[in-house]
């Protein structure tokens, strides 16, 4: 049997980048709606390296759902049409979540640690970030699947989905959304909290299942 597998419907785009001290001595600790208003009128220009805020992403680019929206589920019948009528709605099982925080530097336990200033800008939007499909042999049963988060100064969002603890890879091919708004945050990274995706390799995510049944 084959399903297809879909987060909730608000999420967005989220870049999170470096930028220069010059550009955090100007910008850090500043309120997101004011941020983005500046963001918005310094794109491309020098202060910004010429780029636009989703080119500033060495550190994360995210484009997913929000963590708390929960999913839905869709059988496949045979002629390869969603059953919605026999959609199941479950809100899936947290694995482990990502950290990409951002502090403003005055916080003590931040003080003496390598950090690096980084601005996060947020595309909220509407819609559809993208699918997974499973086949099982038996109906789909949702205490399988299990999700993981990335967590930012912007929104915390879906980053992997898994059913049967095998990871699945999202389809992009019918996603579509519609822009509602910015949000934006500049600060400082402390680079030893940042999870990389990259430490989270397929042996230490078996680990964390195999802690998740005992």
């Amino acid at each position: 049997m084959k399903y297809k597998i879909t987060g909730g419907r608000y999420g967005g785009e989220v870049a999170i980048g470096r930028v220069s001290d010059e550009f955090f001595e100007n910008y850090g600790g500043m309120e997101s709606d004011e941020l983005v208003e500046k963001i918005l009128e310094i794109e491309e220009t020098d202060e910004m390296d010429g780029r636009c805020w989703w080119d500033i992403d060495d550190v994360e680019h995210i484009n997913a759902a929000y963590s708390d929206g929960g999913f839905v589920i869709y059988p496949i019948n045979e002629n390869g049409d969603e059953d919605w009528d026999n959609e199941i709605r479950c809100d899936g099982n947290h694995l482990y979540g990502r950290e990409a925080y951002s502090y403003t530097g005055e916080e003590d336990h931040v003080q003496g640690q390598l950090a690096s200033p980084v601005l996060s800008f947020h595309s909220f939007e509407k819609g559809g970030f993208g699918d997974y499909y499973v086949e099982t042999e038996e109906p789909f049963n949702p205490e399988k699947l299990f999700y993981s988060t990335v967590e930012t100064d912007v929104g915390e969002f879906i980053d992997e989905v898994y059913y049967d603890q095998q990871q699945l890879e999202a389809d992009y091919d019918y996603a579509d959304t519609t822009g509602k708004g910015y949000y934006a945050s500049c600060g400082l990274l402390v680079e030893k909290w940042h999870d990389k995706r990259e430490n989270f390799t397929p042996e230490y995510v078996k680990e964390l299942f195999e802690e998740w049944v005992d």
